[in-house]
């Protein structure tokens, strides 16, 4: 960018691609070719920018489009950093459902429980406010009313169109609010043990939700708005998505044979992960370890 001066900036992917982008552009408008080591404070400091940003995702998942958080790992320890800025909002957004279409079960599958996770984690926060809760209750009804038949039908455009502006409103929810324990635990089997995002939000869902339940009833609040009686029965749902979508049971599915591995030193990174302030309740490092056990296989 730093070469080539453009006034137009392309994000066109996932997540990750998304992400990248945002941060690529920031430094583009600093002059700066690397991350400062304050990464805490990044900013863009011009007020005339030189560059439009336009982002088009390609999954249904990361509702980084709608963020003012791009994350980031830290390659000196097993981390994963969420850098928050206000220039990290884009310019134009495009909501292309075509981009949908080739995707398989599996992906489909994985970013959309995604961005489920952020309207439930949303509405769960301790930040949670009107306008969050109503973002995330539309989202995470759609998907839960979209998500297996746009995974049995592949080709269908409104069902991956429906799929898509739900994880565009639920990153607006989570944007409001921050997420919660599901995140943190995600980062960290992500940073450890290279758990994909998704995936490891699917795998620990339902665990951290049963914990939260026990303190928060706007769990079963929110579980029973989106069309289940109870959490046993969204469970039995989420369980069955993954099957269909041929997800891993746990993510042992990630570790190499004989790969060491230790369970307090990740539970310890998801403790101290930013996302776990606003958790609807405090867990402690034996409640971590505890779901990290129960969703390993």
């Amino acid at each position: 960018m730093l070469e080539f001066n453009p006034d137009i900036i392309l994000g066109i992917g996932g997540g990750c691609i998304l992400d990248n982008t945002k941060i690529a552009r920031v430094l583009y408008e600093n002059n700066e070719e690397e991350l400062s080591a304050s990464l805490k404070n990044i900013s863009v400091r011009n007020l005339d920018p030189k560059s439009k940003l336009v982002l088009i995702p390609t999954t249904c998942g990361t509702g980084s489009e709608a963020s003012t958080v791009a994350v980031v790992k830290d390659v000196n320890k097993p981390n994963k950093i969420p850098l928050v800025s206000d220039a990290f909002v884009p310019d134009v957004v495009i909501l292309d459902p075509t981009l949908l279409l080739t995707l398989s079960p599996y992906t489909t599958a994985y970013t959309a429980i995604d961005a489920l996770t952020h309207a439930i984690e949303s509405y769960c926060s301790r930040l949670t406010n009107i306008f969050s809760e109503s973002c995330a209750k539309i989202a995470a009804q759609e998907i839960v009313r979209n998500l297996e038949r746009s995974i049995e039908k592949q080709d269908n455009l409104i069902f991956k169109e429906k799929l898509q502006i739900a994880a565009f409103n639920a990153g607006v929810a989570q944007n409001a609010t921050s997420v919660g324990a599901v995140h943190a635990i995600a980062h960290a089997l992500g940073a450890h043990l290279g758990v994909p995002h998704g995936i490891a939000n699917s795998l620990v869902l339902s665990s951290v939700l049963n914990f939260n339940a026990k303190f928060s009833t706007k769990v079963e609040e929110f579980i029973k708005i989106i069309g289940f009686s109870d959490m046993s029965q969204f469970s039995e749902w989420l369980l069955k998505i993954r099957k269909l979508a041929d997800l891993p049971s746990g993510w042992n599915f990630y570790c190499a044979p004989g790969k060491l591995f230790d369970l307090e030193k990740i539970a310890q990174t998801a403790l101290e992960d930013i996302c776990m302030k606003t958790n609807s309740k405090n867990l402690t490092l034996e409640d971590v370890v505890t779901i990290l056990k129960d969703t390993k296989t």
